[in-house]
């Protein structure tokens, strides 16, 4: 596994986010309404043990934490610290 870095650069700021100690990616596929009322939600996360992110050099102090957040959609304890790389939300009709 790597340590995917992201930058994110405006006229006046510059942020730098990168997670490391990754989890095995997690397919999420929640028919409503497990993980939103009226729509059907598909994403693709990633839990990161270790995370860290800068604003114009000075590092943002904190730290990752276990929460239980994702105990209806996935299941498990997990990290705070997650990226998805995809998710889209489908309208459910009615």
């Amino acid at each position: 596994r790597s340590s995917p870095t992201w930058i994110i650069e405006t006229s006046d700021d510059q942020i730098v986010a990168k997670w490391e100690a990754l989890q095995p990616p997690v397919i999420l596929e929640a028919a409503a309404p497990k993980f939103h009322e009226s729509r059907d939600v598909y994403s693709y996360l990633f839990f990161a043990d270790v995370a860290q992110q800068l604003l114009n050099g000075h590092l943002i102090p904190g730290d990752p934490y276990i929460t239980d957040i994702w105990q209806p959609s996935i299941g498990g304890d997990r990290s705070s610290c997650v990226f998805a790389l995809s998710e889209t939300f489908i309208q459910v009709p009615g």
